[in-house]
């Protein structure tokens, strides 16, 4: 907020069509978009947070819809699900009364009068939600809640010169390994490297890695390391017959795009959902780092490297390609509708309202008693656990 071009903004009172504001885990960007008088479309690269359900009206319910940050698919056990719920409650209440209060003091530092965050969380015209059944599952989403998984795939560039003379080369196919750009993958247990190369040193196939170091002590010959490589240009190769993964939700995405079996090795926030979804959906299998082993490593990628397994996932590819418009299209063709129609309100009717709906209680997450009952819900599992 003291950048000078953003306070330049307000002060100018420039007009927009619309604002496109991400929904993750700040909402400092509403209060922008208010002064501005703009119509505002949110955006995620992820699957709903917990505060989304009562923003946008949604419906949850932890019988089927596992918590974003925690293991655990559609099947989830009892526990799992107790697991969840109580999560989910603790999540959105801290960012109800932490994270929201936090931003509305920040911003009201620079503009008087501003409606809360909550309120202006609410009037968002439309949700364009990171998320695809063909990968999660269905689920009940209002008419404001528009999927848009896979907009960010973009037409394959054509690969460096002694990347693709690796990979065409190669008379078994290629998997290619990347752990994403958060994790170093060279600050990994000695013991799990160790096995990961074992593994990989017996496979047939050649393997191109996303290494961050300069060297690989003991690389086997089959494996071509770098610091950066274009990742779905690389996974749009026909030659590429699987990925090795952590399973964050862009890197899925992208192989369920291009059909390309995952093995899954999820370490930290949304990658254990994001795995179970894969696994549940059958284009991967899940391996964890505690139970890695290069047996264990090897079994794995014989199941997806099996004939039947890969044309399963060419067909859950087929059938993720086969919609009326493409992701991106979507997402463009409702931007727009929101900044056609500024004055139209697309929300859920019962979004903000006290009302029993198939067994779960819907409210204002601002309503004091209701919020009062999220506490007891969570004093009591909490005592339940201590017994």
């Amino acid at each position: 907020m003291d950048d000078e071009e953003v306070q330049d903004l307000w002060k100018r009172r420039m007009k927009f069509d619309v604002a496109v504001v991400e929904q993750f885990n700040g909402d400092c960007a509403l209060g922008l978009a208010h002064i501005l008088n703009t119509p505002v479309v949110g955006l995620t690269s992820h699957l709903l947070m917990p505060y989304h359900y009562d923003r946008y009206g949604i419906s949850y319910n932890p019988s089927y819809i596992p918590f974003l940050l925690l293991d655990g698919s559609t099947k989830s056990t009892l526990m799992q699900r107790l697991s969840h719920t109580i999560s989910h409650i603790y999540m959105k209440l801290i960012y109800q009364y932490l994270t929201q209060r936090y931003e509305y003091k920040i911003i009201s530092k620079y503009v008087d009068n501003i409606p809360s965050l909550e309120e202006l969380g609410r009037n968002i015209k439309f949700l364009l939600l990171y998320n695809n059944m063909m990968l999660t599952g269905s689920n009940i989403l209002p008419a404001n809640v528009i999927e848009v998984g896979g907009y960010h795939v973009s037409k394959p560039q054509p690969l460096r010169d002694d990347l693709l003379k690796f990979i065409e080369e190669s008379e078994h196919g290629v998997i290619y390994v990347s752990f994403g750009s958060m994790l170093r993958t060279a600050t990994m247990p000695k013991d799990k490297m160790q096995a990961i190369l074992d593994a990989l040193a017996e496979l047939p196939q050649r393997v191109v890695w996303k290494w961050e170091a300069k060297s690989l002590p003991g690389k086997p010959k089959n494996i071509f390391i770098s610091k950066w490589l274009p990742q779905n240009d690389l996974l749009a190769h026909p030659n590429v017959v699987a990925f090795y993964s952590h399973c964050g939700m862009l890197g899925t995405t992208e192989a369920l795009y291009h059909g390309v079996p995952l093995v899954g090795m999820p370490m930290f926030a949304d990658q254990f959902r994001n795995a179970a979804a894969m696994e549940e959906s059958g284009f991967g299998v899940t391996v964890k780092l505690e139970n890695l082993t290069k047996d264990n490593l090897l079994e794995k990628f014989k199941t997806v490297l099996d004939p039947k397994f890969r044309a399963n996932v060419k067909l859950l590819s087929k059938a993720w390609h086969d919609r009326p418009k493409s992701a991106m299209d979507t997402a463009i063709h409702w931007t727009e509708f929101a900044a056609k129609y500024p004055t139209l309100t697309f929300s859920v009717p019962i979004q903000g309202n006290y009302c029993i709906e198939s067994e779960r209680l819907q409210s204002r997450a601002r309503s004091l008693d209701l919020d009062f009952m999220n506490v007891l819900i969570l004093f009591t599992f909490k005592l339940l656990e201590a017994v």
